[in-house]
């Protein structure tokens, strides 16, 4: 793929049977993030100073490239869904509206930070009227609420998905699950186990990627599963050259990693519309 491309262009010559006559007709298509100004809003895997070697690119760098995209990143290492929330802040203050798509790209920090899951929603049951024909009668019914406490992985995917609908109700959101996690040692006082143990919570990493996408179909926010799709499986040797350190850090995509990340991205995003 070319350096600069603009936008991915097929050329599509299809024969027609028109009268009983050929006739070939060319299309093109671009792809609907060309040219856009996209925001992320991440943790170390996004932080543009996380990186092996001077010149890394990570995933946005590619997306860059390819489509001609305006990376407006808000990434740091160890931000969690919490941090989102004044990461979201800082975007509105600095760009305003001035921004196509905004791209959630967080979760694995609260696991390693072991915070309880909770729930989507809290139920409460409350008194009702309602009527039928030309009848109206009192009863008492249950109402789910979107859960808002900070204190809970629910709770925070929730917050974070409301402080971006409010604030961009015209533009795309996109939220992307996090990768599998392998072995990560970062000195003797920060050991990440890989993802078959549990965190202290008794959870695993998919318990908050499900989380993520269960939230995305309350909020009707397009969700990209990179913890299915990416292909990344940092558990297996044969996948520990798509990461920082085999030894140390398996958790880091590198180069290679983050162009594969990029490509699934690249594809994936040809099926969400930019508003």
């Amino acid at each position: 793929m070319g350096k600069k491309t603009i936008a991915i262009i097929w050329g599509l010559f299809i024969c027609i049977i028109v009268n009983g006559k050929d006739k070939t007709k060319e299309h093109t298509f671009t792809h609907p993030w060309s040219g856009k100004r996209i925001a992320y809003i991440g943790d170390s895997v996004s932080d543009p100073e996380v990186k092996k070697g001077d010149n890394m690119k990570h995933y946005w760098d590619f997306l860059q490239e390819w489509l001609d995209t305006e990376p407006l990143v808000y990434a740091t290492n160890g931000h969690t869904l919490q941090n989102g929330l004044s990461s979201i802040d800082k975007l509105y203050e600095e760009h305003g509206q001035e921004v196509d798509v905004i791209v959630v790209f967080l979760g694995t920090n609260d696991y390693n930070a072991s915070l309880p899951l909770g729930s989507l929603y809290t139920e409460q049951e409350s008194e009702t009227e309602r009527s039928f024909g030309n009848q109206s009668y009192k009863q008492y019914a249950v109402r789910r609420t979107l859960s808002l406490s900070d204190k809970t992985v629910f709770g925070r995917i929730n917050l974070v998905m409301q402080k971006l609908k409010t604030l961009y109700p015209a533009k795309q959101i996109v939220f992307l699950t996090p990768l599998h996690r392998g072995f990560a040692e970062f000195g003797s006082f920060n050991i990440q186990l890989d993802e078959s143990y549990q965190n202290s919570r008794g959870l695993y990493i998919d318990d908050v990627v499900n989380a993520i996408i269960e939230a995305g179909r309350a909020w009707s926010v397009p969700v990209i599963d990179l913890f299915a799709i990416s292909g990344l499986s940092p558990t297996l040797p044969e996948y520990k050259s798509f990461f920082f350190d085999a030894e140390h850090d398996c958790l880091h995509p590198n180069e290679s990693g983050h162009e594969r990340i990029a490509r699934t991205l690249l594809y994936q995003t040809l099926v969400i519309p930019v508003f």
